[in-house]
């Protein structure tokens, strides 16, 4: 089944609203529907085209069947400009055109989008063709269409989308250079078409004058403009785009008469088409380098990361730092961590070398296990168990007792590491380094604070040979 959307006429009169399917006006009856404009009710003073008017839409046309609209708009509101630029990358013409279309817009916010034409101006410049609006107003067609669950995917001028919807007919043909005229009912708009690509575009109002002198004068003032700037001798053909119902006989007989000394028009003849049949082979997303759509990407499911995309690169480029800092903060770790163990692997295997001087340490085994093993051989060489080694305590004191002793009383913020501890005979012979003497001092203070340890006997204290620790030894009577 083809697709249908809502197409909406904004015009000075009233909103002209239809259903297309598939490029073709449906025959449905109610699928066409027009809004006078003093039927609109006042809002601020004025009279709203886009208020009310969707409630008045939606009782004659079944607006569930649409998801997209396409919105036509005067060519009188809408400001076109041309300006040359020294490159032609999309990136740097997306940047600098807000600077540069600025001085000859009103302060208000606009939006603009461009068409890029082959013909150059300046020499060495691209010329572009620039369409612009108020954001305003795009944002209010938008909020109109919100509660029908339509989303405007298409935003154009409507003279200028009637041009281009002719290129399309024409279908390559050798009329590629014309002056298209759209007589809308308040405003007349001329788009001068070389190479099959719209160049200049002059909206004017509808005068007392009669339209086709006026019309006349306009092709002419625009064609010997676009000659002295460019330095073609281009000749065109003329297309007239107006309603069935207008009276376009006098007009066309004007425009021949007042062209008919000028050397600017091809043939004698000015071919007529019917607005109405022309609009309707519209379908939204077509001719995406040729129309001018002020919702582009505006709307779209993408939408939001279009508008936020540079927030959105810092942020994930923000996510990418965090990450390799805390990757970096976790290698760190591991390496302190294996320099902590192979510290307490030096420690051990020093320990194992004081206890066992004729012995050495194999590569890759525990000093502690080699210590345990020896001790368990020599208890059986005496004939003893091992486990009573485990279960006895000569002096009565659980060695648990001394261990939390010991952990409990030493502050986790003193750089004190205990590397040997032995109990007999009623004390316990404590070994280790330290930072400094200051901190061998305190370790001795908050060790006499226990009540397990009756005495705190300082042994030694001397500075490592390797100059950044003190070697200390305590002699703790129980």
């Amino acid at each position: 089944m083809a697709a249908k959307f809502l197409l909406l006429d904004l015009r000075s009169r009233g909103v002209s609203a239809r259903i297309i399917t598939g490029g073709t006006t449906t025959a449905v009856p109610g699928d066409s529907v027009q809004v006078p404009r003093e039927d609109l009710p006042e809002e601020d003073g004025r009279r709203s085209e886009l208020g009310p008017v969707m409630t008045a839409v939606s009782q004659k046309i079944d607006l569930q069947s649409c998801r997209d609209a396409v919105v036509l708009l005067e060519d009188s509101s809408v400001w076109f400009r041309q300006i040359s630029l020294p490159f032609s990358r999309k990136s740097r013409i997306d940047q600098v055109l807000p600077f540069e279309l600025a001085p000859t817009l009103p302060e208000e916010a606009c939006i603009s989008d461009y068409l890029v034409h082959e013909i150059r101006f300046v020499p060495d410049q691209t010329l572009l063709l620039t369409a612009s609006v108020p954001e305003a107003r795009i944002d209010q067609i938008a909020a109109a269409l919100k509660p029908y669950r339509i989303r405007p995917r298409m935003i154009t001028p409507k003279g200028y989308a009637l041009a281009v919807l002719f290129l399309d007919r024409l279908k390559k043909q050798d009329r590629q250079d014309l002056v298209f005229i759209h007589i809308d009912e308040l405003t007349i708009t001329l788009i001068l078409i070389e190479g099959g690509k719209p160049l200049m575009i002059r909206s004017f109002a509808v005068s007392g004058q009669a339209p086709g002198e006026r019309i006349a004068g306009q092709i002419f003032k625009t064609v010997m403009g676009c000659r002295q700037r460019s330095g073609q001798h281009t000749r065109f053909d003329i297309c007239l785009a107006a309603p069935a119902s207008y009276d376009r006989n006098p007009v066309m007989a004007d425009i021949e008469s007042g062209l008919a000394l000028s050397d600017i028009v091809k043939s004698s003849g000015i071919e007529w088409v019917d607005t109405k049949t022309l609009i309707s082979a519209i379908l939204p997303g077509r001719y995406p380098d040729m129309l001018f759509n002020f919702c582009k990407d505006r709307y779209d499911s993408g939408a939001v990361f279009h508008k936020f995309k540079s927030d959105c690169l810092v942020t994930l480029g923000i996510g990418v730092m965090v990450l390799g800092l805390w990757g970096t903060s976790l290698y760190q770790d591991i390496i302190r961590l294996e320099q902590q163990i192979s510290q307490m692997r030096t420690a051990s295997s020093a320990m194992y070398q004081d206890t066992f001087p004729d012995a050495q340490v194999p590569a890759g085994l525990s000093p502690l296990m080699l210590m345990q093993a020896r001790v368990k051989q020599a208890l059986e060489t005496r004939g003893g168990n091992a486990g009573d080694l485990e279960m006895e305590n000569e002096f009565g004191l659980p060695a648990a007792d001394v261990l939390l002793a010991l952990s409990s009383q030493i502050p986790e913020t003193m750089d004190a590491r205990l590397t040997r501890l032995m109990l007999g005979n009623g004390q316990v012979t404590i070994a280790g380094t330290t930072d400094s003497f200051n901190t061998v001092d305190r370790l001795k203070g908050v060790l006499e604070k226990s009540a397990l340890f009756k005495t705190v006997v300082i042994n030694s204290a001397e500075t490592a040979k390797s100059g950044n620790r003190i070697l200390f030894q305590f002699r703790v009577i129980l």
